[in-house]
This record gives structure tokens, sequence and C-alpha cells, in this order.
């Protein structure tokens, strides 16, 4: 994201219109590249100024209930979990405990 921001000076889309998430190549989408993929990638920038990468699990998978959920990173660097589980105290319990 940050090597397509310096070609482009927005994380949306590239100089031709093209939005973001339609530039990524199929073995990008994926975690891992190889094989059938644990988590889906995605990413979506709302604004030129900012984006926000998620890896989601694939269900049925390996990870499917894994208690950590889904993981998400900003351009600004803020790490974060959705659907975590409900033992964690609190969404920064969950992010402090998965993101190790």
């Amino acid at each position: 994201m940050e090597r397509h921001y310096t070609e482009n000076m927005k994380y949306d889309s590239n100089t031709a219109g093209t939005v973001v998430a339609d530039l990524f190549p199929a073995n990008l989408k994926q975690s891992p590249r190889d094989g059938g993929g644990i988590y889906t990638i995605t990413v979506s920038a709302a604004t030129a100024r900012t984006y926000t990468v998620t890896a989601t699990r694939n269900s049925p998978g390996a990870m499917s209930t894994d208690k950590c959920g889904d993981f998400q990173i900003t351009n600004t660097g803020v790490k974060s979990n959705v659907n975590y589980s409900s033992s964690f105290s609190s969404a920064q319990s969950a992010a402090t405990f998965c993101w190790k």
C-alpha cells in the first residue's frame, strides 16, 4: 500500500482511476498465498489518504474458530481484531494478545 501511494499519491485508486482493491493479484488476496488460504485479505481505501487491510478467517478452515477473530491494520499502523471471542474483556485486550 505504501508503494502504491508513492506511485499514485493516493491510496484509493491508481492514476487511471482503478480502485485499489481491483489492483491486487489473486495470490495476494489470501494467506498463505499458496493453497486454499486460511484468511481472505481485503483492502478498503475509504479515502485517498486512508486504508484498512483486513484478514478474515475462512470458514470452514483451520482458523475459523480462532479466538482472535479477524485481523485489521490501518495506514497509521493501528492494529485491531474484529469478531474476536468474548473470552477477551475488551478490544484492546484482544489486540494485545493476538498481535504478539
